[in-house]
Formats: C-alpha cells, structure tokens, sequence
C-alpha cells in the first residue's frame, strides 16, 4: 500500500518526564517551519508490464492443413514486472481485430500474471502466405493514473517480437 501510495507519511509522539514529574510530550516535525507536521517520505517505485503472446492453429476439421474459415486460438499473458499495483489492463491486436479485451485479473499486484484468449478466424491471404504474424499491445494504469505499456513477445524474453503462427 506505501508503495502504491509513493509514499509513507507519519508522525511520532515523544513523552518524558520533567523534574517534578509530570509528563512533557513533543509530536514531531519534519524540518519545515510547520510545527508538529507528519514527516513525508517519497517512496520511488516502477509500473510496469510484460506481455507473452502465443498462437495455436485449430485445425477443426483434422485434415493437417489450414483452410479460410479455421481459426487461431491467441493467449495473452501479462505479469506486473513492477513494483506497484497496474489495474485496468487491456490487449490491442488490430491484426486480428482484438480492442479492449480484459484480464482474467485486475487489478495486477507485483509479480501477478491475468490472462486473456481470443480467437481469429484464418483468411485465403493468411494461407497463401503460410503463416499469421502480428503483436499485441497491453495497457494499464498505475496508481497515478499514467499508462503503463508493453508490446508482446512469443516467449519469456520479453524482446517484444511479432508472434508468427505457421499454418500448415
């Protein structure tokens, strides 16, 4: 939560007693002119993301060749490589007409991963060329509200390289 705020803020009360016995107390300052004002401590923290884009061709007439009309069953996996909670994630894959598509997990703490599939159905011009080929874009928010971005990769190097789907 202090990370995600970007800061810590507290005060401390000191208590002691004079000569005569009776309680003498003090709540702290922070160096400013303001008297017994919290002490504010900026916390530095990093939002980001990593998104991992697979392909499957669904040869669903099993006859070991892609045909206009199968389809290509795409996962989306983004994890939170930062240290600060990113919510509102969403995958942008023009190519295979993907916008807005939503996390299984949101928000993402540090270290989670959400997932996502869409499916695309496959075209005479993708079989003609032998393969499928596109990237993906995944966006979230911050604890300030700023965008956070990474463009997919086809595997766990996080290189952000197109994801190629031959098809047979």
């Amino acid at each position: 939560e202090d990370i995600d705020a970007g800061f810590v803020s507290n005060s401390a009360l000191a208590t002691g007693k004079d000569p005569e016995g009776e309680d003498v107390t003090d709540t702290s300052d922070d160096n400013s002119n303001l008297e017994d004002d919290e002490t504010v401590t900026e916390l530095p923290y990093e939002g980001a993301i990593g998104l991992i884009k697979t392909g499957v061709f669904n040869d669903e007439n099993t006859d070991t060749f892609a045909q206009v009309g199968e389809t290509i069953t795409y996962s989306f996996e983004v994890t939170n490589t930062g240290d600060v909670t990113i919510s509102g994630t969403v995958i942008e894959d023009t190519r295979i007409g993907v916008s807005g598509l939503t996390l299984d997990t949101d928000p993402l703490a540090p270290g989670a991963t959400g997932l996502a599939r869409a499916e695309y159905t496959i075209t005479q011009e993708d079989i003609d060329a032998g393969f499928v080929s596109n990237s993906a874009l995944a966006t979230g928010k911050d604890p300030e509200g700023e965008d956070v971005t990474d463009t997919s990769d086809d595997n766990s190097n996080l290189e952000d390289d197109e994801t190629v789907t031959e098809l047979p």
